[in-house]
């Protein structure tokens, strides 16, 4: 699901609860308003085990949505406050939403390019290697050294490219290639870091401490890079650190600046975070942009150089049947 259509179902959610109607009359009504899709079929299920009886606590664990949304709701539940954590949760999406799609956007046209680009490499690469094999004579080129330096180049970008390809598919389909490969990137990187301080500044706002928010962050994640780093961070809380710096020092994953920026902001740790989370985000927008811009004069260079070179040994193998020609 989009992450904007889920924040802007959370605020009318939101609003319908502030204006004294109940949950499952709520999403019973919105339900109507929305076009099929997952999200539809999860509320629609949902308010189906609220009207017959069933806690919301209950009820959310069943559905397909996120772990962290379905915490943050049984939370809101327990404390009376469910519009104000609907409220937070219709933030948190959008404003992590317009960063991940900004993103994916990006992402998205060198995926096409390179898509494109097997495409005509590898028909050029038939078509290239027909002529040369029909229309020019075997023994001329095969008596050239050259020769088989240009049969290799006919199908060296189509190889390269599909490897590519490959690679690519390998690193969206495994969860931990794609996890290791979100952390190279300086713009999914900055991107991830962003999200972890929003999630993180939310949990300490709606009261829980640094050492059981560190926790939920560990599972939460998982056994992910971050993950991991939550554990450590749970550990060092349970063993009596307390200091910002000493908590977050040596991390393999956040940047020295990320734990800087709290140290400084340790009586207020929200405060430092949101700051970290406006920065960070700030800073992964401005390379989502120029990633954006630099995507197409990239990739028309990159077919262009394809192009010639699978070219270029036909052009050779014509020069060397000219040559032939007039020696004849």
């Amino acid at each position: 699901m989009r992450l904007a259509d889920f924040a802007f179902v959370n605020q009318q959610l939101a609003e319908m609860l502030s204006n004294g109607q109940p949950l499952e009359g709520a999403l019973r009504q919105l339900c109507r308003d929305m076009s099929k899709g997952r999200l539809r079929n999860e509320l629609a299920a949902l308010e189906k085990d609220l009207a017959a009886g069933q806690p919301l606590a209950k009820a959310i664990e069943k559905r397909d949505l996120p772990v962290f949304y379905k915490r943050m709701l049984q939370v809101g539940s327990q404390a009376n406050d469910l519009a104000g954590v609907l409220v937070m949760m219709a933030n948190y999406y959008n404003r992590i939403g317009i960063v991940w799609d900004k993103l994916k956007m990006a992402s998205f046209y060198p995926i096409i390019v390179l898509v494109l680009g097997c495409v005509v490499s590898v028909g050029m690469a038939s078509v290239m290697s027909q002529i040369q094999e029909r229309f020019f004579f075997p023994d001329m080129a095969y008596d050239n050294a050259m020769y088989p330096f240009f049969v290799h180049l006919t199908w060296a970008p189509a190889i390269v490219l599909m490897t590519m390809l490959v690679c690519t598919v390998m690193c969206a389909w495994f969860a931990p290639i794609r996890d290791r490969l979100k952390w190279l990137l300086p713009v999914s990187r900055n991107t991830v870091i962003a999200q972890f301080s929003e999630t993180l500044a939310l949990l300490l706002r709606r009261g829980c401490s640094l050492g059981d928010a560190t926790k939920f962050m560990y599972e939460l994640e998982g056994d992910s890079i971050l993950g991991r780093e939550m554990k450590t961070w749970a550990e060092r809380i349970e063993s009596g650190v307390v200091c910002v710096s000493a908590i977050g020092e040596q991390s393999k994953v956040l940047p020295p600046m990320f734990v800087w920026m709290l140290e400084q902001d340790a009586n207020d740790l929200p405060a430092g975070l949101e700051q970290a989370a406006d920065m960070y985000s700030t800073q992964a927008q401005r390379q989502t942009d120029i990633l954006m811009h630099a995507a197409g004069p990239c990739g028309l260079i990159v077919l262009g150089t394809i192009v010639a070179c699978q070219i270029y040994p036909a052009i050779w193998l014509f020069g060397q049947w000219f040559e032939s020609m007039s020696l004849i």
